[in-house]
């Protein structure tokens, strides 16, 4: 179920180059557990680049 954007900035990881950090909140399941699809796009020296994953949030 597309449960619409939830957009979230990163920002970069102190003394972690290449590091990245973001917080979200992810709606809830009545099964206490739900499996998500996330889309991280970043914009880079390069263009653009897009990626996803999936996971279980408990």
């Amino acid at each position: 179920m597309f449960m619409g954007p939830n957009q979230t900035l990163f920002s970069p990881a102190e003394n972690q180059s290449g590091l990245f950090r973001g917080q979200a909140i992810l709606g809830a399941c009545t099964t206490g557990e739900m499996l998500w699809e996330a889309t991280v796009l970043m914009d880079t020296p390069k263009g653009k680049v897009t990626t996803r994953f999936g996971f279980k949030a408990k």
